[in-house]
């Protein structure tokens, strides 16, 4: 339950039972959220096979070549992920989100950086959207992404700059790239006003730090 919610409870101006009804709701929507992502994943592997993060894609730049050097191999979990991201923007940003995966969880300060954002979320799921957290919130994402930046520059990858260039080069399957997106979009949690509130700050002003 949200604040506001027990709030009303306290205050006797709502009823148990409906905000039990309120919240088990809820959960059959998730329920149905993930059921969505696991039919669109199934679908996706059905069609294509697993992400092409071993061996080489055709016509890969330098950078595309080192983000492969970077990526490893990647767990099961992470598979799945790169197979959706494979399908939905090609093979060569799969291979850029597994290099930029790969040196945040190698990186003790990207690490500690997630962890807090991650925490921060937890708390603004029951917070107010006015909370004082929703800007440390952000502030924490923009040194984050900041963070990223700078260990993927040094290891000499520029992923801001190479995901844009490679944009006009991928065309996937457009049936495949529709399953996907559909199945990102569905394991995409529902956020709270609070929450919401924090990603449309954390966005807004990433695009306005963004060089033209």
């Amino acid at each position: 339950m949200r604040l506001t919610q027990i709030r009303d409870l306290l205050d006797g101006t709502a009823e148990l039972t409906d905000l039990l009804d309120a919240v088990e709701h809820d959960l059959a929507e998730q329920e149905a959220r993930v059921a969505r992502q696991r039919e669109s994943l199934r679908l996706v592997r059905a069609a294509g096979g697993g992400p092409a993060l071993i061996g080489e894609v055709g016509g890969e730049s330098e950078q595309v070549a080192a983000g492969r050097r970077l990526a490893g191999v990647p767990g099961e979990q992470q598979r799945d992920l790169l197979l959706l991201v494979e399908k939905a923007f090609g093979p060569q940003r799969a291979v850029l989100q597994a290099a930029t995966d790969n040196l945040a969880a190698s990186d003790e300060r990207l690490r500690a950086l997630r962890d807090r954002v991650a925490d921060h979320y937890d708390r603004l799921a029951t917070a107010d959207p006015d909370d004082p957290l929703v800007e440390e919130c952000v502030r924490d994402q923009l040194a984050l992404a900041e963070a990223v930046h700078e260990v993927e520059l040094a290891a000499g990858l520029d992923g801001d700059a190479l995901w844009g260039q490679l944009a006009p080069e991928e065309a996937p399957d457009p049936a495949v790239k529709k399953l996907a997106i559909q199945a990102m979009n569905a394991e995409a949690p529902v956020l709270s006003p609070a929450q919401e509130r924090a990603m449309r700050l954390y966005l807004r002003r990433a695009l306005e730090a963004a060089p033209e």
